[in-house]
C-alpha cells in the first residue's frame, strides 16, 4: 500500500507548436530557458519575433522583446557612368518627419537640409538625388527622448571607389501586446470573448533547436554585402553622436504630394536630376 496522496505530475509546456495551415506558415518554440521564438509567413509577408514566456495558472503568456534597429541603412556601390557625381536612392522616407541630410567634404554636418519640407511628405517608395562627389554623408534625426533642439547625428564615411548609395529608413517598431494562450491536453488554445480556437498541438523540440534558432536569427540580421543588378554593394555603418542646436535648412530636397502640400512647392537647390 502507498501512504499519502498521489499528485499528477505537471506537464511541461516546453515544446514545438506548428500552427501551419493552407497559405499561412506559423510556428512557435517555447524553450526551456523561458525564451520563445515565433515565426509567421503569409503571402509576401514574413514576421519573426522573440521574447520570454511565463506560466500563469493554465495560461502561457509570451512577451515580445524590443529589437533595436538602425534607423538609416546604407549600401554603397559604383556607377561608372556618373564618376564625378554620386547617386542617392532614398527608400521609405516619404512619410518621415524632420529628418535632414547632407553630403560634405569635411566630417562636420555644416549644410544639413530637410529631406521633406516640414509638414509635407510624399507617398513615393523611393526618391533620388544626383549630387557632386563628397566624402561624408550625414543624417540628423530628431531625438524624441531629448529636448527639441537635440538630434541624433549619423555620419557615414564614403568608401573608396563608391558613388551609388541605396539608403533605407527603418522605423523602430514597439513590441506588440502580450499574447495569452491556454495550455490544455498538450495543446495551446487562443481564447476570445465568445470563441475558443486551437493554435497547435505540442511536439518535442528538435534536438538541434538551438542551432536552428541561431541560424534564423542570423538570417534576420542585415548582410554586409548585397548583389544589386549584378553589382556588389557593401554596407556602410555609421558613427553616432548627439548634436545641439544644429542648423537645418527648412527647404526640402523633395516635393510633397499635391494632397499633402500646404504651401508652395520647394525646388531642389542641389544639381538637378
Amino acid at each position: 500500500m502507498f501512504s499519502g496522496s498521489l499528485h499528477a505530475q505537471k506537464i511541461s509546456v516546453v515544446g514545438f507548436y506548428n500552427a501551419t495551415r493552407p497559405e499561412v506558415a506559423s510556428q512557435l518554440l517555447l524553450m526551456p530557458n523561458h525564451e520563445y521564438v515565433f515565426y509567421i509567413s503569409y503571402g509576401a509577408v514574413d514576421q519573426f519575433s522573440t521574447g520570454t514566456w511565463r506560466e500563469d495558472g493554465n495560461k502561457v503568456v509570451i512577451k515580445e522583446k524590443k529589437v533595436t534597429v538602425d534607423p538609416i541603412v546604407i549600401y554603397a556601390g559604383n556607377k561608372p557612368e556618373t564618376k564625378n557625381q554620386s547617386s542617392f536612392t532614398f527608400r521609405d522616407f516619404g512619410r518621415t518627419k524632420g529628418i535632414a541630410f547632407s553630403y560634405e567634404d569635411v566630417n562636420e554636418p555644416n549644410s544639413l537640409k530637410l529631406l521633406f519640407t516640414e509638414g509635407q511628405a510624399n507617398s513615393k517608395r523611393k526618391n533620388e538625388l544626383l549630387l557632386n562627389n563628397h566624402q561624408y554623408i550625414f543624417f540628423a534625426l530628431p531625438n524624441e527622448t531629448k529636448a527639441n533642439d537635440q538630434y541624433q547625428i549619423l555620419e557615414f564615411d564614403r568608401p573608396v571607389g563608391t558613388n551609388d548609395f541605396k539608403i533605407q529608413y527603418q522605423r523602430q517598431q514597439e513590441p506588440g501586446p502580450d499574447i495569452e494562450f491556454v495550455f490544455k491536453d498538450k495543446a495551446l488554445y487562443v481564447y476570445s470573448e465568445d470563441t475558443t480556437q486551437l493554435f497547435a498541438h505540442q511536439q518535442e523540440l528538435p534536438a538541434d533547436y538551438e542551432k536552428l534558432v541561431n541560424q534564423s536569427l542570423k538570417q534576420l540580421s542585415l548582410p554586409d554585402t548585397l548583389d544589386i543588378d549584378g553589382n556588389n554593394y557593401q554596407r556602410v555603418k555609421p558613427t553616432s553622436k548627439t548634436g545641439n542646436k544644429i542648423k537645418i535648412d527648412p527647404k526640402g530636397y523633395f516635393k510633397a504630394d499635391k494632397a499633402d502640400d500646404q504651401q508652395p512647392q520647394m525646388v531642389i537647390t542641389e544639381p538637378p536630376l
